[in-house]
């Protein structure tokens, strides 16, 4: 009886591994367009965005596609237009009375402002153009909005939306 315990013993550790199973995890990207790189002492992997996305999955694999990308980090430059460089700021949120913007431009630019609901009704928009070249600094009354969600859009001269902001009414 000895023997057959200390055989079982030397026996199942070797039996053991054979038995277990494991899973394994490949995490791939696949897309149109994109790339990896290294900076300083950082990796980093970055895909332009599909505009559609789809699953497809069959015996135990599956494949999605979709989006895979950082925040933008640089300009975007589209010919025939001067590029302008503005960063804006927009508080407080949630918001009582006032909303207040405030915009830096790197050269001369107009802008004109829109409120927004979620809905997509327009409920503020602004009778006249300002300059935000160096700085603009306005403030927008909300007080007689009703709670929820809004938008805060930001035209150009051209009138080409250059940004929208979300923030929410008390």
């Amino acid at each position: 009886m000895r023997r057959k315990i200390i055989f079982l013993s030397l026996l199942l550790p070797a039996l053991l591994p054979a038995a277990a199973q494991a899973q394994q995890i490949d995490r791939q990207v696949i897309a149109a367009v994109g790339g990896s790189g290294n900076a300083g002492g950082i990796q980093a992997d970055y895909t332009a965005g599909e505009s559609l996305t789809s699953t497809l999955s069959g015996s135990g694999l599956m494949l999605t596609q979709g989006f895979h990308q950082p925040e933008g980090t640089g300009d975007v430059h589209v010919p025939g237009v001067r590029p302008v460089s503005i960063r804006f700021s927009l508080y407080p949120s949630p918001a009582d009375n006032y909303i207040h913007l405030q915009a830096n431009a790197a050269a001369p630019e107009e802008i004109r402002l829109s409120v927004t609901a979620a809905t997509g009704a327009v409920v503020y928009r602004q009778a006249q153009a300002a300059s935000a070249y160096p700085e603009y600094s306005g403030a927008i009354p909300v007080a007689a909005y009703a709670a929820g969600v809004y938008f805060l859009n930001i035209y150009n001269h051209a009138g080409t939306l250059m940004e929208s902001i979300r923030f929410i009414k008390k």
